[in-house]
């Protein structure tokens, strides 16, 4: 008790007195044991301190267990305050144990901070860059909507359909960059999900020309798993996505079951061994056309589910790419 590290175990009567007092803590802001033990709270902290360390002393009391935060000397604790109770009898002594969390409660500020720069910045990147591409966006409307009326055929101007192109590949980055700063590394809802009925149901919402799908399920019974279901198709849409866009407009893609897991698989080109760690990092892609974020977002999924990821050879004729998810909880 004495080396209680980073923090202090207090012992309380009913009448709110320190019976006992042990710990590491006591030495760094001043105090020795023979300094509380004896006295209230009253008698040792400030008034607003000391209200409020005994209204849970007094909950505790009743039987209601609470951990709370308080700051003393510059530094910031975590109290937890429980009651003491001997069968058969009320409640007649209160244990408090009190850790410095300092260093913690100034990291935590620090990622809320960050946060909110993030914040800024999405709002940011949402207001300045998508009004001024969908000005461009509605000029180049009217351009086609013109020359349609002049009797010309704009799909054939090469300079208006590749200015259209660009303009749709802003907004994808547009897109995929609010996804990884408001999102990021979290997960709200975990709900049981039919992997099956997901897939279908992602790729309903996917440009995915004459592409095709296959529901590859190992087992005979459908397997639901638990997770997200929004992220869960944010992962899949962009997998469907990248397939797609590397593997050509007639790639066959493929979604299945494993032992403790599932994985997604296509017929394209496949990732090579030097780049399969590349490929989850902001920014990289291979393509002209990608935004380099699709993978980095299912990455960040991943992560947020505690689920592992692993990119290996498909079981295919053209030995495309398959990304294998494990340590994902399945319901019984």
């Amino acid at each position: 008790m004495e080396n209680f590290p980073d923090g202090a175990v207090y012992l309380f009567n009913r009448d709110l007195e320190y019976v006992r007092a042990r710990g590491t803590e006591l030495s760094r802001v001043g105090l020795s044991p023979d300094d509380v033990q004896g006295k209230t709270p009253h008698d040792i902290f400030s008034r607003d301190i000391a209200d409020e360390l005994c209204q849970y002393l007094e909950e505790a009391l009743t039987g209601v267990a609470n951990t709370f935060e308080q700051e003393y000397g510059g530094e910031r604790y975590q109290t937890q305050t429980v009651p003491i109770q001997l069968e058969g009898e009320e409640n007649t002594q209160i244990m408090a144990v009190t850790q410095n969390i300092t260093e913690e409660s100034k990291n935590r500020q620090k990622m809320q901070q960050k946060n909110e720069q993030l914040e800024e910045f999405a709002s940011i990147l949402s207001h300045d860059l998508r009004n001024p591409l969908s000005v461009a966006e509605g000029h180049l409307e009217l351009a086609v909507t013109r020359d349609i009326h002049n009797g010309e055929d704009s799909t054939e101007d090469n300079h208006i359909v590749k200015a259209q192109n660009a303009i749709e590949r802003c907004q994808g980055l547009i897109n995929d960059l609010l996804r990884l700063s408001r999102e990021g590394d979290r997960v709200d809802d975990i709900e049981p999900v039919r992997l099956d009925n997901m897939a279908e149901e992602c790729w309903e919402t996917v440009e995915t020309a004459a592409a095709t799908l296959t529901i590859e399920d190992r087992h005979s019974d459908p397997q639901t798993l638990k997770a997200d279901r929004t992220r869960l198709k944010q992962l899949l849409e962009n997998l469907y996505r990248n397939g797609v866009e590397h593997g050509g407009k007639d790639v066959r893609i493929s979604v299945g079951v494993m032992n403790d897991g599932f994985y997604v698989a296509d017929t394209g080109p496949g990732i090579t061994e030097s780049a399969r760690e590349k490929v989850f990092e902001a920014g990289y892609s291979t393509t002209g056309e990608g935004t380099g974020f699709g993978l980095r977002i299912v990455k960040q999924i991943t992560d947020a589910h505690g689920w592992e990821i692993n990119i290996t050879t498909a079981e295919s004729e053209q030995d495309g790419a398959r990304f294998e998810f494990t340590d994902v909880q399945f319901l019984d």
